[in-house]
């Protein structure tokens, strides 16, 4: 049934309640409830394009009768204007126009912050993150700057936003400048929430992929669902609950108040008619308000759970009886450290760390009791296969990996409980280069100078020293990216240099590099080693014996053995390695063999091709009584050439590397928050 035929004319009460009983389910009813006259009701036609002008009509009459207290016949005036053919159903096509506008808006404007949570990612992995927080940058610090660098980047659409407000209509500048106001504070939002979603991922470019679908997927899907309430009646009575509920997620209610703006006032202003205001609660107040105290709740996740996660010690149930070591140098490292060690830079008494088990794999003990002390100016090497340990307690001393049991700490300062304290006098070099590619040489230390907290009058001076001892001053000005191997790793020394610290925690520091540039590096190390303590690990058992004046090994999450390199060949090795070649002569081969067994003792024979042998000799005799027999038989048994050697390192190593299990299986930063 068509509209009542009332143009120009009044439409009584009486009159009114005939036509509806006559329309039928033609007709829906809509409450204004939030008017003074909580009572009244408009009834229009859902089938009439031009329904609003019909509503905005019939509300201002029926508004102002009440207002004059005509209670004794309510009169509707009744205008009706008709549409252009084109426009006669605007609502298909300009709601599905702003839907979509409203989704490329609300998903384009997500892809900032992924990328932003992304570049904190690989700052973690490639542990830039970490040597910021030895030189001292709070974790708040750090967000607040991130934050501050990666808004700015939502800055040009915002002034798009305002530019537009100077070309639209009068009707629309207030809701153009709301949503500008949203836009912002969908980015206040917004970036904490990626970030804080970003602490489970180990690389960048699964962050990349899982982020942006953890921030679209359920913007769309909260999007269609809030669609449905329209459709199916049983669910409208859910609808503010629901609606509430979605707009946790930013950025649907970013794409919620669009649409609700752009779905009506538009029309509005086409036909003059008075909009509503844009910043009310219905249309972009609930977003504002909403997107404004989630960027502080996120903001605050971000901080309390990155803190947790760094330093949570571990909950696990495990066999915590004391290791009971065989060797009696680790029984008297282990005393003296209980004992006190007073004069250790470095202590780890009886530290535990164990990885709770899964439905797939049992639990792994990374450490078992251990226990050592690095000395005030001493160079300690933690060496041991893969899956040993070591990576595990320098986690631990960098504050980065909780401990079920025990006690640790750097120059009296405990770990956990005061690992800001920690932080001022340690240094870090990782095991990988951890550089800024757009920084010179210069600007990198300047920079780690500057967050280290030195006074800026000294910092040009310092970083000048720095850059002379090192052998990079002609390299003063070149970007990072630019620099060899070598010369990376020597810019990674001198930042964990800066600020004198007084321990030195260096992971594989000549990894990867040739051996020249490996002795430039050691000698660099020899050098400075005399003003502060150093704990490294290595791989390279010559890098070890060069460098350090006492070695741990570690094997299943245990030292073994520990003293200095010579003490543990000796103590450890299988004797002397004796290769020489005599004259043609196998008689003269057989007798000298019997001589080395009558003097030096019963021999392993390696090798023996013709006149040719490769021999172990027992360490019964010292390494001078063996060089005097050699020399004294060489005329005699026709010896053309030999060599000597002790036990290396290597060997030693060996030995004790055979009795290492299965590696520990590597987990995920997802797992590592799960088990801490």
């Amino acid at each position: 049934m068509d509209a009542p035929t009332v143009i120009g004319s009044t439409l009584t009460s009486e009159q009114l309640a005939t036509f509806l009983s006559e329309t039928g389910n033609n007709f829906a009813a809509v409450d204004f409830g939030e008017l003074p006259y909580d009572h009244l009701r408009i009834w229009y036609n859902t089938s009439y394009s031009g329904v609003i002008e019909i509503m905005h009509s019939l509300l201002d009459s029926a508004y102002y009768n009440r207002k004059m207290e005509l209670t004794d016949s309510l009169q509707l005036n009744a205008t009706f204007k008709v549409l252009p053919a084109s426009a006669k159903n605007p609502s298909v096509v300009s709601v599905i126009f702003v839907l979509v506008f409203c989704v490329y808006v609300s998903e384009g404007l997500n892809f900032p912050p992924v990328y932003a949570a992304v570049s904190a990612v690989r700052e973690r992995v490639s542990q830039a993150r970490l040597q910021q927080r030895l030189m001292g940058v709070l974790d708040v610090y750090y967000w607040l700057a991130n934050f501050l660098f990666d808004f700015a980047v939502l800055l040009p659409v915002a002034i798009l936003f305002l530019l537009i407000t100077l070309f639209a209509a009068k009707g629309l500048r207030d809701a153009v400048l709301a949503m500008t106001v949203e836009i912002l504070l969908f980015g206040w939002a917004c970036l904490p929430l990626c970030y804080w979603m970003s602490f489970p991922y180990k690389s960048a470019s699964t962050a990349e992929n899982g982020l942006l679908n953890m921030m679209m997927i359920p913007m769309l899907l909260s999007a269609v669902v809030s669609s449905l309430f329209s459709f199916v009646p049983f669910l409208q009575d859910y609808e503010t609950f629901f609606s509430t509920l979605f707009y946790l997620v930013p950025g649907y209610a970013l794409f919620d108040s669009f649409k609700r703006v752009g779905t009506i006032f538009p029309i509005l202003a086409q036909y003059g008619a008075a909009t509503p205001n844009a910043w009310g609660w219905d249309y972009c107040g609930k977003a504002l308000v909403f997107m404004a105290v989630e960027g502080f709740l996120f903001f605050f996740c971000v901080i309390f759970f990155e803190r947790k996660s760094w330093v949570k010690t571990g909950k696990v149930t495990f066999d915590a009886t004391p290791y009971a070591p065989g060797d009696d140098d680790v029984r008297a490292e282990i005393d003296r450290v209980r004992a006190g060690a007073k004069d250790a830079a470095v202590t780890v008494n009886g530290v535990w760390k164990v990885y709770p088990g899964t439905k797939k794999a049992p639990a792994v003990e990374a450490c078992r009791d251990v226990t050592f002390a690095v000395n005030e100016g001493d160079c300690f090497g933690l060496i041991g296969p893969n899956g040993a340990g070591k990576t595990s307690i320098l986690s631990i001393l960098m504050g980065t990996l909780g401990y079920n049991q025990g006690a640790c700490g750097v120059q009296g300062h405990a770990i956990p409980e005061d690992i800001l304290g920690a932080y001022k006098v340690l240094g870090y070099c990782p095991q990988f280069d951890v550089l800024f590619d757009f920084m010179t040489t210069y600007e990198c230390l300047y920079f780690y100078g500057m967050v280290k907290g030195i006074p800026e009058p000294m910092l040009d001076g310092v970083v000048s020293t720095c850059l002379r001892c090192l052998g990079l001053e002609q390299h003063r000005d070149k970007n990072t990216k630019d620099l060899s191997g070598g010369n990376k790793r020597r810019l990674c020394v001198a930042i964990a240099f800066m600020g004198n610290p007084k321990v030195v925690i260096m992971d594989e520091p000549s990894t990867g590099l040739d051996p020249v540039s490996r002795r430039k590096l050691w000698n660099i190390i020899k050098t400075s080693s005399k003003a502060r303590s150093f704990l490294l690990t290595t791989h390279l058992m010559e890098e070890a014996d060069a460098l350090c004046n006492r070695i741990a090994i570690m094997v299943n999450g245990q030292i073994q053995c520990i003293g200095s390199g010579q003490h543990l060949k000796t103590k450890f090795g299988e004797g002397y390695t004796l290769d020489f070649k005599l004259e043609n002569d196998e008689a003269k081969m057989k007798a000298f063999l019997e001589m080395i067994a009558k003097e030096a003792g019963a021999f392993e024979t390696r090798e023996i091709h013709g006149c040719h042998a490769i021999l172990v000799l027992p360490n019964q005799k010292p390494l001078s009584f063996l060089f005097r027999f050699m020399e004294e038989a060489r005329e005699e048994y026709k010896i053309v050439d030999y060599t000597l050697s002790q036990t290396t390192l290597d060997q030693v190593f060996l030995q004790f590397a055979k009795n290492q299990k299965e590696e520990m299986p590597t987990m995920t930063q997802a797992e590592l928050m799960k088990t801490q």
